[in-house]
């Protein structure tokens, strides 16, 4: 009977602790509920908390304000920053505010002779915008962009620096030209016609960017320790790599090879009193095995760079040989006249090594618009030319791989070719003058005599 009891009681206390439970996990929702409907503020809804509250607002709407005005007040210039980092002109940019009179509209042309006064469009102190400068709060901005730069590029910057700051971009393109239209809008305020600012970004066929095409050849890729050769090989940087020779270098050569990494072969000559060269005598028996033996060492290699391993002159004839031979086996040499050099001996070990690179790349864009450039660098200064090279494809330099170059040369070279052959069949000869007229006097027709016809008489 007692046994009886303390189970009943046993079971009565499990039903209460269950219930205990479900009370507490009711009640704990209720808390995350109101928590979550009213954040930042306590349940207890006392005077003291509602002043704070109300204070704490206050200060939310003047930092919102400030940071509008902080907003507008540098969107102009950041704008004008991200356009010129794409190498865009300041004459390609145009602003135009609300406080800019609305474009002129020129009248049309008469369809009909008219024997009154010509109409034209009245004079103004300054020239009209081509944009409506209404059609913003702030400003309108007209862009002119060449063909070679995508749109995407500049409005993928523009709409990152806008959502940074806290706004809406909003982007419209036109299939067809690829033209676009960016208009910023306060978040709060996003279902406004009007928008804060709006950029036109049209393209041209007319404007070009400074710019030009260069290939790099990292030629010490094999001193490299291991965990940096699998960080430069993991780049997608177009570098051309010199295939290391060496026997020591095995498993490297096997890896250019598997990657399908663009790869050259760096060949030696000097003159006759130097060993270590691989050319050094016009002997063509000699000259001939070396290349055949070439292709037997080296398969699938079709690009053979030709440089002198010492400032000695050269026996004359002997780089003419050697391109000779290799051009029977489809191999293309690039020797030191198609070099450019981009830093000397004396800039080894310049701590603005890479600046000096830049410099020179720059330099001799602006001079012939293109090289090919051998590099010898440590992993650091690799690094940082990586990063560096970002900034000028940017601006529209475009980098290629050697044999990417080469066909693009090529390419260039055979429109070229085709453009003068056709400026010169439209070209018209040129007659000399002396004084005659190239008219040839008409000669006077002659008359016919005509026979009457022999009727005899009956």
């Amino acid at each position: 009977m007692q046994n009886l009891k303390q189970s009943k009681l046993l079971n009565s206390f499990r039903k209460k602790l269950v219930f205990a439970f479900i009370l507490l996990a009711i009640s704990i929702s209720l808390f995350f509920i109101l928590k979550s409907k009213y954040p930042g503020k306590d349940l207890k809804t006392t005077t003291d908390s509602t002043i704070t509250s109300t204070a704490n607002s206050n200060e939310k709407i003047q930092i919102k304000q400030i940071d509008i005005k902080l907003f507008q007040a540098n969107l102009d210039n950041d704008i004008d920053s991200i356009l010129a980092a794409f190498g865009i002109r300041k004459d390609w940019v145009s602003t135009f505010t609300p406080q800019q009179k609305a474009p002129i509209t020129k009248p049309t042309a008469p369809t009909a002779k008219t024997t009154g006064p010509k109409t034209t469009a009245p004079k103004t102190s300054t020239p009209a915008p081509k944009r409506n400068p209404k059609e913003a709060q702030w400003f309108v901005k007209d862009v002119i962009i060449p063909r070679d730069l995508a749109s995407a590029e500049i409005n993928l910057d523009i709409s990152l620096y806008v959502a940074g700051s806290g706004y809406l971009p909003e982007v419209n393109e036109d299939i067809k030209t690829k033209d676009i239209i960016i208009d910023i809008k306060s978040i709060a305020d996003s279902s406004s016609t009007t928008p804060l600012a709006r950029i036109y970004i049209t393209h041209s066929d007319k404007i070009s960017r400074e710019t030009g095409t260069f290939c790099l050849i990292l030629s010490n890729l094999g001193d490299y320790k291991k965990d940096e050769i699998d960080k430069v090989l993991g780049t997608t940087s177009e570098f051309t790599f010199t295939f290391p020779r060496s026997l020591e270098n095995i498993e490297l050569q096997n890896r250019l090879v598997q990657l399908k990494k663009d790869i050259v072969i760096n060949l030696t000559e000097s003159a006759k009193d130097n060993s270590g060269a691989d050319f050094t005598t016009l002997d063509d028996k000699d000259i001939k095995q070396k290349v055949k033996s070439f292709g037997v060492d080296y398969p699938g290699v079709t690009k053979v760079l030709l440089t002198k391993m010492d400032a000695q002159p050269l026996p004359t004839g002997l780089t003419g040989k050697i391109i000779e031979e290799y051009q029977k086996y489809n191999i293309r040499v690039i020797n030191d006249s198609m070099l450019t050099p981009l830093f000397g001996k004396a800039d080894e070990d310049s701590k603005d090594k890479i600046k000096i690179i830049i410099n020179n790349i720059k330099t001799k864009a602006a001079q012939t618009g293109k090289g090919i450039a051998i590099l010898n660098l440590n992993f650091d200064d690799f690094t940082k030319l990586c990063s560096e090279l970002l900034t000028l494809k940017k601006l529209g330099y475009k980098f290629y791989t050697l044999t990417d170059y080469l066909s693009k040369e090529a390419e260039r070279k055979r429109k070229e070719e085709l453009a003068s052959d056709k400026d010169a069949k439209d070209k018209p000869v040129d007659k000399k003058v002396t004084g005659k007229t190239d008219k040839k006097p008409i000669k006077p027709t002659p008359k016919v005599k005509t026979q009457k016809p022999n009727v005899k008489k009956k």
